[in-house]
């Protein structure tokens, strides 16, 4: 009865030891030789160099720090988020050329217009300029700037028997004349 009940003992020892050997070493004990690459008629490895080693491989486990089991799927989650920013900002790179391409567009149009225009009106100044003044010359000018779109406007005139100056070189009789001619269109036509 006895011997029974010691028996019993040693197996549930037994049970608890393959237990725990499964669990920490993830094999069965019939493995152990196996995953620890000792073939079954080899000698077994010194026990207290085995424990020296061991206690320095967890020595070593344990510097490195506690292991995040996210880690992987954390990967995973900032590649996706990186390939997002990198879509993001592909689409902002190309939002960027369009808009590039039709400023420039605009700007061309733009000048295109202008010059139109700066011409027109600069024709009628001069028309109403010489029937205001009963002669003389004027005209407009582009100043400043290469680009009609940055530069500056310049009116200059010469009434009959004066040489031609800036506007706010002329008398105040001459300069409302001369803004009368710029500012009336289709009066004398």
């Amino acid at each position: 009865m006895r011997a029974e009940s010691e028996l019993s003992q040693v197996n549930q020892a037994l049970s608890a030891l393959r237990e725990r050997v499964s669990e920490r070493l993830e094999c069965l004990p019939d493995q152990i030789l196996e995953k620890a690459g000792i073939a079954a008629d080899e000698d077994l490895p010194d026990i207290d160099s085995t424990e020296a080693r061991l206690e320095r491989l967890t020595r070593e486990r344990e510097r490195i720090g506690a292991v995040n089991l996210r880690a992987e799927q954390e990967v995973e989650e900032l590649e996706q988020q990186i390939e997002g920013m990198e879509n993001e900002r592909d689409d902002l790179v190309g939002a960027i050329a369009r808009l590039r391409r039709a400023i420039a567009s605009l700007n061309r149009e733009g000048r295109e217009r202008l010059l139109v225009a700066f011409e027109k009106v600069n024709g009628h100044f001069q028309d109403l300029f010489v029937r205001l003044f009963g002669g003389g010359r004027a005209h407009l000018t582009l100043v400043e700037a290469d680009d009609p779109l940055d530069a500056g406007l310049e009116i200059m005139a010469s009434p009959p028997g004066k040489k031609l100056q800036m506007l706010s070189l002329l008398s105040g009789g001459e300069q409302a004349l001369t803004a009368t001619a710029l500012g009336v269109r289709g009066v004398f036509d």
